[in-house]
């Protein structure tokens, strides 16, 4: 039985996003050798985190409008404006963040399980 909540591994659309969201934010700049060897060790970073075993959280039982409709609201409004002035940082660094999740969750999860078996023994 799989989480629903989670994926097993980048998922194609996110590895895809990473990818055109780093050409779209290096458009019209020209790549130096060391830059063109860091974006291909990234490529195949990205492909190596598709076929991890790391959890990224697939949003599937999530309902953002039911639980804060007005904070749900200005999170849409900020981010249109964001997207509006900056597309190429806003993708690319929300690709990266997603990116990120699947390899520092176990951390995450670990600190936050030490600090609730602390306060569990302090009490």
């Amino acid at each position: 039985m799989t989480d629903r909540r989670y994926f097993v591994g980048l998922p194609t659309p996110a590895a895809a996003g990473i990818v055109a969201s780093t050409a779209l934010l290096l458009e019209g700049v020209v790549v130096s050798r060391w830059q063109a060897a860091a974006m291909s060790v990234g490529t195949v970073i990205v492909a190596l985190l598709m076929v991890s075993t790391f959890r990224y959280y697939s949003f599937k039982e999530v309902d953002f409008a039911r639980r804060r409709p007005a904070q749900v609201l200005v999170l849409v409004v900020l981010g249109v404006l964001i997207v509006a002035t900056h597309p190429q940082w806003f993708l690319f660094i929300l690709f990266s963040l997603y990116l990120l999740s699947g390899p520092t969750r176990p951390l995450w999860t670990r600190r936050r399980v030490e600090q609730a078996q602390v306060l569990e023994k302090g009490i």
